[in-house]
């Protein structure tokens, strides 16, 4: 199953997160708790850095999750 963007980010700390997205750690800190959000143009990278693990839904849908 897909992961959210900030699910990934938790997952592999922010550092790495950082060098993965060729983005600084604070910017990775923002998208982990949905203070900000990547750019269009960022969201093929993180797609592709994840292998697809987080997916367009990921990064910009709801954080919603089924109780």
């Amino acid at each position: 199953m897909n992961k959210t963007l900030p699910e990934f980010i938790s997952e592999v700390g922010a550092e790495e997160a950082a060098r993965l997205f060729n983005i600084q750690p604070r910017t990775a800190e923002s998208w982990k708790r949905r203070e900000r959000y990547p750019r269009p143009a960022k969201a093929p990278e993180i797609i592709a850095a994840t292998r697809g693990v987080v997916d367009y839904e990921g990064i910009y849908g709801p954080d919603v999750r089924a109780a």
